[in-house]
């Protein structure tokens, strides 16, 4: 197969060098193909003009396999730039808890709402509702709390059209913190229901 070499002749500081080479003094890059010169860039260069100067000695199988690969991460960004759409469109998904409470405020209706609604729209998806508290009580007590917070998603969700058949509630109780910090701040965001869609 041909061999391209790109080479880099810098002869600034160099002009007797250049006259050796037969060669201007500016930087100067040379394309190689069978120990001749078959393209030549001079002074500031960027890779565009490269790819320019070099596409035309690919062997052919070799750009084919490049355009392949162009075509490729072409549909690679699409898919990604649709699946970040995707991920905008799903609402939040966790409601937080006053301590000792599982009781749903406004804010944590307004959430349900979004979910229910994205859920009425993707009528195949079933959810788990994990419900947490933080490390403050023992072990026995925030598993029930967790219970009685998840239900209390579900709950509401029911009654915002979803059927309960696609819904299970799980209790974590306080072994799954999402802030593991020992202050207000941690707690507050420990003490949730979480509304997870499995992969």
């Amino acid at each position: 197969r041909d061999r391209l070499d790109v080479k880099r002749i810098d002869v600034e500081k160099r002009p007797e060098a250049a006259a050796k080479m037969r060669v201007d003094v500016v930087p100067t890059l040379l394309l190689i193909k069978e120990k001749r010169v078959v393209g030549r860039l001079e002074g500031r260069v960027s890779a565009p003009k490269i790819e320019q100067m070099i596409e035309p000695h690919l062997p052919e199988e070799l750009a084919l396999r490049l355009s392949d690969a162009q075509s490729l991460l072409g549909r690679v960004l699409q898919e990604l730039q649709r699946s970040t759409m995707r991920m905008r469109m799903v609402p939040a998904d966790r409601v937080f808890f006053e301590l000792d409470s599982y009781s749903l405020d406004g804010e944590d209706r307004a959430t349900l709402d979004a979910q229910a609604a994205w859920l009425q729209r993707n009528s195949g998806v079933h959810v788990t509702i994990e419900g947490h508290a933080d490390e403050r009580g023992t072990r026995e007590y925030n598993l029930a709390l967790g219970d009685r917070r998840a239900n209390a998603a579900r709950d509401y969700l029911q009654s915002r059209g979803i059927a309960p058949t696609r819904m299970q509630v799980i209790s974590w109780g306080k072994e799954r913190p999402a802030n593991p910090a020992s202050n207000e701040q941690a707690w507050a965001e420990n003490r949730r229901a979480v509304t997870v869609v499995p992969e």
